[in-house]
């Protein structure tokens, strides 16, 4: 299948067959023959040396477990291989602590809520247009901290609590927003409302946080958006989403398989 469709890539995109294929893989030879039939004109297949450095990964294993070999691969390059695990919930439902918590037990790199830290920033204030720079800069943290993150990396908040902090104290929702709160992760989890309110100074109350519960479960059933529910205390949490990470591991490893 692989083969046809190269053939037909080269005739249909770029005009015309080739006339040679370069591999370091003993596939190469099959390769070349399977191209010549498809064209009706010979290609030949030049062999190539690998000429690896001490401890660099092939094609193959960078395929079968590019986490192992993360050495052999650039950050940025990297970090389209980290999986991205997303908290939301309401006030005081542990969202920072399990994003803390998870990466140092998973050995990676967590993101924190950059809603609060302009908070602080800023004196305890924000207005409506601060919202739109946290929605566009919280991605940007995760991106940047996917580089040198290890498998996972976990997300305290997404932009979809940016746009329910934007209806809570402004009573907007901008398009912006609206399409910022539709990115996706590889793993959303809510975290429900079950646990003891502690009052930093900075929440609202029990009440709000079940208002926003209740936005959530709403939203996430509207936009059809998977995700699991936290429930019970810290280290009933962490083992659910230990859990579902290692289901995530089974699941890539049976596909390779």
């Amino acid at each position: 299948m692989q083969r046809a469709f190269t053939a037909w890539l080269c005739m249909t995109l770029f005009g015309g067959p080739v006339q040679a294929v370069f591999t370091g893989e003993d596939y190469g030879d099959g390769f070349a023959q399977a191209l010549a039939a498809r064209f009706g004109t010979p290609v030949r297949h030049e062999r190539l040396e690998r000429t690896l450095d001490v401890g660099q990964a092939c094609g193959t294993q960078l395929r079968a477990d590019p986490h192992v070999h993360r050495h052999s691969l650039s950050p940025s390059v990297y970090a389209d291989h980290v999986q991205r695990v997303a908290f939301i919930g309401g006030e005081s439902t542990g969202k920072s602590t399990l994003a803390r918590v998870l990466a140092e037990r998973q050995g990676t790199a967590w993101v924190p809520e950059f809603g609060r830290t302009l908070w602080e920033q800023q004196g305890g204030e924000l207005q409506a247009p601060d919202l739109l720079r946290i929605a566009a800069t919280q991605p940007q943290h995760e991106d940047q901290a996917a580089q040198h993150a290890h498998r996972w990396l976990f997300c305290d908040t997404t932009p979809l609590v940016t746009l329910g902090y934007s209806g809570w104290m402004f009573g907007t929702a901008p398009e912006p927003l609206q399409r910022a709160a539709a990115r996706a992760y590889d793993l959303l989890f809510l975290c429900a409302p079950d646990i003891p309110f502690e009052q930093d100074g900075t929440r609202v109350g029990q009440e709000f946080r079940m208002q926003q519960h209740a936005w959530y479960l709403q939203q996430l059933q509207a936009r059809g958006m998977e995700y699991v529910l936290l429930e019970g205390d810290l280290e009933a949490r962490t083992a659910r989403v230990q859990a579902e990470l290692a289901k995530r591991a089974d699941n890539r490893f049976s596909v390779l398989a």
